[in-house]
């Protein structure tokens, strides 16, 4: 295993040069459908960066709005056990998620969690009746939105909504953070390079700043990261105008600048009734089933079937206005500007929505769901994986 930087920049030119390819799996219909929508693949014993750099300049990426919060759950304030709850936003859709392990020569081996609405990634009734393309299998490692590796460094992708300029371009855009290292890296790829590549979180933050540029191509959206690791390290990664900012000790993320300077530019408040929920509550958190309470609490799901969450949901519910008014009463912290919003904006709509039967619900554009939500553990080096509404399952690297 790699013990400097050196060693770190050898491993990724080896497999920019083209040495690393798409793992050895065998037939397209050679993985384990766990639960319906969960896919378990074969371990890959090499992951195809070079391929990820070319794919993602042609394929611009959005995301659901995700969340995550950090614990530690040791009472003698000694032995460090972070675990971080997080959940995953969608429209509803059919696509499938995928447990992907990695054992490759001269990185870490590790343990991810993938899922993608994009075209490339399948349905899963395609999966089950034509197996997994050539072109997913090779991009799906890339595509895990949560990973943590044999160290207990993990490191976690949310959504955080874009803000435009006069001539509609995001003003927190990243075109690209150190051009001159020769190795692009896309946000949704970087859990990818982060756990593969690095022991803890102080050396991820080096690997991030020095060795790798970041760059987005999507105009409409932008990522943040949760990192943590075996020894109680933890923070907040953040990107915007080119630039990298880490915020050690942070511990939670829900579609909300946190990091100085972009948290004072950030006008549009997405996700902060989610943020101080979750921070209010994580003290009643000691395992990873308080952890998936806590985080039931948070889902979008709860507002779209009809069940109001105990916190603000005005910015979260956004999708429900149609005129600019009505998205400044949701964006506003006047008291009757919070009553009209849910008097005349929200009800009505909930009340509208769940009078159509499930199948034109799911074609709404407000009709959002927890797609998944997890708990990961730092110390054991698990992930606990709850799809929908069945009972979540536990992964590690014991195969």
């Amino acid at each position: 295993m790699k013990k400097n930087k050196i060693a770190k920049i050898a491993g990724v030119a080896a497999a920019l040069s083209g040495l690393a390819t798409i793992a050895s799996c065998g037939s397209k219909h050679d993985f384990t459908i766990v639960k319906d929508y969960l896919i378990e693949m074969p371990t890959y014993k090499t992951v195809d960066y070079n391929y990820a750099q070319t794919w993602f300049k042609d394929h611009p990426i959005s995301a659901g709005g995700c969340s995550a919060i950090v614990k530690d759950i040791d009472t003698t304030s000694q032995n460090p056990h972070l675990i971080v709850g997080r959940n995953m936003d969608y429209a509803y859709s059919n696509k499938c998620a995928y447990i992907v392990r990695t054992n490759e020569k001269n990185k870490y081996k590790t343990l991810g969690f993938a899922y993608a609405t994009n075209e490339t990634s399948p349905d899963f009734e395609e999966v089950k009746k034509n197996g997994i393309s050539d072109e997913w299998r090779r991009i799906m490692p890339f595509f895990c939105t949560d990973v943590i590796n044999e160290k207990g460094l993990y490191c976690e992708i949310d959504m955080r909504n874009t803000e435009r300029n006069g001539q509609g371009e995001s003003i927190f855009r990243c075109s690209g953070t150190k051009p001159d290292t020769g190795v692009d890296v896309h946000m949704v790829a970087l859990t990818r390079f982060v756990v593969s590549n690095c022991k803890d979180v102080p050396d991820a933050i080096d690997f991030v700043k020095n060795n790798i540029n970041v760059f987005n191509n999507e105009n409409d959206w932008n990522f943040s990261f949760i990192l943590a690791d075996a020894t109680g390290n933890h923070g907040l990664l953040e990107f915007g105008h080119n630039q990298i900012e880490f915020v050690e000790g942070e511990n939670c993320q829900t579609n909300y600048f946190v990091n100085e300077p972009f948290a004072t530019e950030a006008k549009i408040k997405f996700g902060f009734g989610r943020r101080n929920y979750l921070l209010d509550n994580i003290g009643n958190v000691v395992d990873h089933k308080t952890m998936f309470n806590l985080i039931n609490q948070i889902s979008y799901s709860n507002v779209y079937k009809g069940i109001y969450c105990p916190f603000d949901m005005r910015s979260e519910a956004y999708d429900f206005a149609e005129t600019d008014e009505e998205r400044e009463k949701l964006l506003s912290d006047n008291d009757e500007d919070i009553q009209y919003c849910f008097n005349n904006i929200i009800n009505p709509k909930l009340k509208e929505l769940w009078k159509l039967p499930e199948e034109e619900r799911r074609k709404q554009p407000y009709y959002w769901q927890s797609t998944f939500s997890e708990v990961v553990d730092t110390i054991n080096k698990s992930i606990h994986i709850r799809m929908f509404e069945n009972d979540d399952y536990t992964f590690d690297f014991k195969v």
